[in-house]
């Protein structure tokens, strides 16, 4: 490795350790909560960048920790110039929707900027991972990504399509399309990455999931498909509905079950083929664990959900009666004010309920478990001589959009 002062070599084969505690890790996020009420929000770039220094910092890899160089201000300035795009954006299609008199017109400038969030959204998941990666270091040498985020969003929703048409069955192959693109395009120094994991495997082990998932709103669709043939527009919308019910409920509780286990799978999958230049990866964690950190996410989210609709019952039958609504603009805005702080302490406290739970201890767990092969690799690479900016991507990463 040609850096100055680089560490000595390291053997070619190391396990990874997490030297954080959850302890540590929920009072960052309990310190932080308050802020992010107080501010409404805005505090959130400097929450998302604390989480992951920690995280980064307390993750060692063959004897050397992780470091992360990303700035919330940074990713505030980003907020902003997006802002600066959508706001106006956003003010031409309400006045559309308000002066024009064709209801089909409105409808669709009233629309326009939910729509519009869709392929921004697919572009931000890109130049994120374009801002965590280039903010990475280990060992003194810095990982960055280039590609476009253009193709990248074409790709991805030229898979959406294909996957929507086979309900989900293409997606192993959308998945290992997609790691394959981000993984060349990622370097660390001078190694490019690559990833050799192929759709077929991911679909073996995934099938099962698929199955039980999706099969029974599979058969519930040709089923509709079938009564609805002869039938009357009424009974055609009473079967619909029904179908809508029965698949929603389904969905909601059969996925809650199945997604830890196929994310574990997918997980190992994404792992197991990640290489750098002879460096490869492997992590042979439970999928067990996985799914006991999302378990006691959703108990979480359902004991919040209990305590809020408490609060909420309780302020509408004591507190709403008795507040003088009307009497003054002062009086009225303390009132909105008062909704707004609400809905932010339970949106926050479902978000960190996530971050403590799931983000932590599936972190832990995979490097914890993981293994590094050909770690060499690392000693015979250098500083990339076109390196990109640093701050290139922070659009993107303002929206605190994908994994780590």
């Amino acid at each position: 490795m040609s850096v100055t002062g680089s560490p000595a070599a390291v053997p070619a084969e190391a396990r990874g350790q997490f030297l954080g505690s959850k302890r540590e890790y929920w009072h960052i996020l309990s310190r932080d909560a308050l802020l992010l009420i107080a501010t409404l929000g805005l505090y959130r770039f400097w929450v998302s960048t604390e989480v992951r220094q920690y995280l980064w910092s307390h993750t060692e890899l063959g004897g050397e920790q992780l470091e992360y160089t990303g700035d919330a201000l940074e990713l505030l300035v980003g907020f902003l110039v997006l802002l600066a795009v959508l706001g106006p954006l956003v003010a031409v299609f309400a006045v559309l929707s308000l002066l024009t008199g064709n209801y089909a017109v409105a409808t669709l400038a009233s629309y326009a900027p939910v729509i519009l969030v869709v392929p921004l959204s697919v572009l931000a998941l890109y130049q994120a991972r374009r801002y965590r990666v280039n903010h990475t270091i280990f060992r003194g040498l810095r990982f960055h990504q280039t590609g476009s985020a253009w193709i990248y969003a074409l790709r991805m929703s030229l898979w959406l399509i294909v996957n929507f048409f086979t309900f989900g069955l293409s997606y192993p192959w959308a998945r290992a399309s997609l790691e394959r693109y981000k993984m060349r395009h990622t370097f660390y120094g001078d190694v490019q990455g690559s990833f050799v994991g192929s759709g077929w495997p991911l679909f073996r082990r995934g099938f099962i999931p698929w199955l039980i998932l999706l099969g029974p709103v599979v058969v519930m669709f040709f089923m509709l498909g079938a009564n609805a043939e002869g039938a009357t527009e009424a009974q055609v919308q009473e079967l619909a509905g029904a179908f809508l019910d029965r698949s929603g409920i389904w969905l909601l509780v059969a996925g809650a079950v199945i997604y830890p286990i196929f994310h574990a799978t997918v997980l190992r999958w994404r792992i197991a083929g990640m290489r750098f230049g002879t460096l490869g990866f492997s992590s042979g964690f439970s999928t067990w664990r996985v799914c006991k950190a999302y378990y006691k996410f959703f108990a979480l989210l359902v004991l919040i959900g209990i305590v809020a609709t408490i609060a909420a019952v309780a302020v509408q039958r004591k507190i709403v009666p008795a507040w003088p609504l009307g009497t003054s603009v002062v009086i009225e805005f303390i009132g909105v004010m008062l909704l707004v702080i609400a809905y932010f302490v339970v949106a926050t406290m479902g978000t960190f309920a996530y971050q403590g739970t799931v983000r932590f201890d599936v972190w832990r767990l995979i490097v914890e478990s993981s293994t590094l092969r050909g770690l060499d690799q690392i000693d015979r690479a250098k500083v990339h001589a076109g390196h990109a900016a640093r701050h290139a991507g922070r659009i993107g990463a303002a929206l605190n959009l994908g994994g780590f």
